[in-house]
């Protein structure tokens, strides 16, 4: 069975930033990225930013390296894992997916799979994403 839109979305993403993240780990030979590169300090100063500036552009990137965003990305799978799909019996005939940690809303209907507050939050970040549907069920809140 294919998985939700909004999972599937999720996923490609994940995809795409570990992509990056194992290449910017390259870049560094695996270690995580030290915040006082002299370099890149360098460089940034020498394309004109202050060094100020250039020092806290440089935590920056350090405090994101790729070592930690390939862990963020671990997480964020094992959360889409924690709410895959239980199937349910609804009627003689019918059966379909929900979310299978968050169950219930609080009117006491069931999240369809896909659907619960914890994947609609993940998604969120990726809002600006070309995939990202733009209507009003995807909208972030």
């Amino acid at each position: 069975m294919p998985a939700p839109p909004r999972i599937a979305f999720l996923r490609a993403r994940l995809d795409e930033d570990e992509r990056e993240a194992q290449a910017g780990a390259q870049l560094h030979d695996g270690e995580p990225a030290d915040p006082s590169y002299a370099d890149g300090i360098a460089d940034l100063e020498a394309a004109g930013w202050e060094p100020q500036a250039a020092q806290r552009f440089n935590r920056y990137v350090a405090h994101f390296d790729p070592a930690r965003a390939l862990r963020d990305i671990a997480s964020k799978r094992k959360i889409l894992e924690e709410h895959g799909p239980e199937r349910v019996r609804e009627g003689w005939n019918a059966e379909r997916d929900i979310c299978q940690t968050c169950r219930y809303d609080e009117g006491l209907d069931t999240f369809p799979y896909g659907h619960c507050p914890t994947v609609v939050a993940l998604a969120e970040p990726y809002a600006e994403h070309p995939d990202y549907p733009k209507d009003s069920e995807w909208a972030p809140t």
